[in-house]
């Protein structure tokens, strides 16, 4: 335990310098650089890294037990401690924060680790791709040397040495294994173009040192895998020959088969039980599992079966932040009827999910996701889902739109499971965004039946011809004649949106902020209503002065010449209400780069 421990504290110090790291912000509950915001937990759920989870796995405590280091692709290095079985503990960060303020978004800064004893002495070294570096931290007795360049025979960087030949390969994740049957152990870099390098270990002189790398060959050929080759060196079938198992960037995973003769011609292995999967980084566990890191954060668990892939679920862990992979769309309700809110979260997959409260005081503590029940299997979109609860049908129990990444809108009504009612129209013609379609049902102009505010988040998967241009809201109105019926939507209209500043020059155009998604907050009987509005350069509060029966027309102060003071940071999407039941507002935000899920206890008013 000392050493691990210790080990931690001298990686945090070495490394710290050369990137900030958000997760390690977020872990400490101060999750944006300019405010202060705490992370929801789950008691037991998939281990994660963020986004694009690269992996090492090695016995790092002394207990005889296999632990997991997790890479992503913002600079991040967890360390997952095995606790029992095939369950982890928390997530520890092994790089600190930096000093330097940084903004948010986080770029994209990928972290591959590897773990490996190259002087046979009991302690493990580790090896670190880390943006466009190689690293290569050594333990010596209770000295670390670390943090230097690897480095070819001639003193010349393996990186650099690489990209002279090759200067598309981007980033480089390591990988050893005995390749070419020598005895020892060589050095595999999966690069970022989808190339795969191999370079001979030559250690005559008591160093550390390698060969001018070489693109490694199968079947006669350079291998190609397409994007972000991430590779692992393992015996496949047990011959006595070492394998190479590549996974990449589109979720595909290539085996190369050994022999005496070398590597045979690639040849795709499936991963039986998961239909579609991406970014792909494989690992070998001592129990003879594959364990996958995946581009959502997570780390999946496969057994070798009949020259496929098992697929046998996500690794776990207790406690582990609420992370549903990428593009968290939260919302709250009381959904199980216990008088606390609980969390409704779509994301980019599609994927609808429920994660019911059950943290006591201001923990932020959730059950496991659950997938929400539909005749048809379980409500999903067309991916990028953004799912928002409202009795859509007058019978008094909670309907569901769902927003989706096509642009479209769909209603599941409730009957004891959710039926698909197919998508919402506006006079006849489905609702389309351009980009992602964002929801807020509410009762606005206050009739008893169900309104609709519609917006849009630009995506790659939209498609089709859109009703609502980017940049913009729309309000829907429902002018069904009485209730119980399902909403009836005539028209839609765009929602105006000013800022005014201080010297009361003409309002500045409200679309210069990026208009995503306006929702309003409370629905007063006559009078000003606040309205959360989500846009590319954060969360705004807006107000309006019309009353519910009147479009709104939306405005908000700043001072001249400066746009308005924001709520948050730009996020994927936020939600007002009374989370902890306090009575005070909360702002919980999902974030889009690592699928994990923000509360605000002091942003709004």
């Amino acid at each position: 335990m000392a050493r691990i421990v210790w080990t931690i504290i001298m990686l945090a110090v070495l490394v710290a310098p050369a990137h900030s790291q958000y997760l390690a912000r977020m872990l400490a509950d101060d999750v944006f650089p300019v405010q202060g915001g705490r992370l929801v937990w789950l008691a037991e759920g998939p281990v994660t890294g963020g986004d694009m989870a690269d992996l090492a796995i090695a016995d790092l405590n002394g207990d005889g037990q296999e632990d997991l280091l997790v890479g992503s692709g913002y600079g991040d290095l967890l360390y997952y401690r095995r606790l029992a079985g095939d369950i982890f503990g928390a997530p520890e960060p092994l790089i600190a924060d930096s000093t330097d303020s940084a903004s948010w978004p986080p770029k994209p800064r990928q972290v591959s680790p590897a773990l490996v004893d190259w002087n046979d002495d009991g302690r493990l070294d580790l090896l670190l791709g880390w943006e466009e570096q190689l690293l290569w931290y050594q333990l010596r007795g209770m000295a670390l040397r670390g943090g230097e360049g690897m480095r070819l025979a001639d003193g010349t960087k393996i990186a650099e040495a690489i990209r002279q030949v090759a200067p598309e390969v981007g980033h480089l994740a390591p990988a050893v294994g005995d390749v070419d049957g020598d005895g020892d152990e060589d050095l595999l870099l999966g690069g970022d173009d989808g190339s795969v390098w191999w370079l001979e270990r030559t250690a005559d002189d008591g160093g550390y040192r390698w060969a001018a790398p070489r693109q490694l060959s199968a079947g006669g050929s350079p291998v190609e895998v397409g994007s972000r080759a991430r590779p692992c060196v393992l015996d496949w079938e047990g011959d006595g020959h070492k394998d190479v198992l590549i996974g990449q960037g589109e979720g595909e995973l290539w085996l190369l088969r050994g022999s005496s003769d070398g590597l045979a011609a690639a040849e795709r292995i499936s991963v039986r039980g998961q239909s579609s999967l991406a970014a792909l980084a494989p690992q070998l566990a001592a129990t003879g599992e594959i364990w996958l890191g995946t581009a959502d954060g997570f780390v999946l668990n496969a057994r070798p079966s009949s020259g496929a892939l098992e697929y046998s679920g996500k690794l776990q862990a207790r406690p582990v932040p609420l992370d549903v992979g990428q593009a968290a769309a939260v919302s709250a309700l009381d959904w199980n009827g216990d008088g606390r809110l609980d969390l409704l979260v779509g994301n980019r997959c599609g994927d609808v999910r429920v994660f019911e409260q059950i943290g006591v005081g201001d923990t932020l503590m959730m059950a496991s996701g659950k997938a929400i029940s539909a005749t048809s299997g379980v409500v999903s979109a067309a991916g990028y889902a953004w799912p928002r609860c409202a009795d859509a049908d007058g019978d008094g129990d909670l309907d569901m739109f769902v927003g989706a990444g096509d642009g479209s809108v769909e209603l599941w009504i409730n009957s004891g499971s959710f039926i698909r009612r197919g998508p919402v129209e506006v006079a006849g013609q489905a609702i389309r965004t351009v980009g992602a379609a964002l929801v807020a049902p509410c009762d606005y102009d206050g009739d008893g039946d169900v309104d609709l505010f519609v917006g849009s988040k630009p995506v790659s998967t939209s498609s089709g011809e859109a009703t609502l241009p980017v940049h913009r809201v729309a309000y829907f109105e429902n002018k069904a004649d009485s209730r119980p019926a399902l909403p009836v939507f005539n028209k839609g209209t765009l929602i105006t949106i000013q800022i005014k500043d201080g010297n009361q020059q003409a309002p500045l155009d409200g679309t210069v902020l990026g208009p995503q998604l306006a929702e309003p907050l409370a629905l007063a009987a006559r009078g000003a209503t606040d309205f959360l509005l989500t846009a590319d350069l954060g969360v705004f509060l807006f107000s309006t002065s019309e009353s519910r029966g009147s479009y709104p027309f939306l405005e908000i102060g700043s001072w001249p010449h400066r746009l308005p003071a924001t709520l948050a940071p730009a996020v994927y999407s936020a939600y007002a209400c009374d989370f902890l039941g306090t009575g005070q507002p909360v702002l919980l935000c999902g974030l889009e780069q690592y699928g994990m899920i923000v509360a605000c206890p002091d942003s709004l008013p």
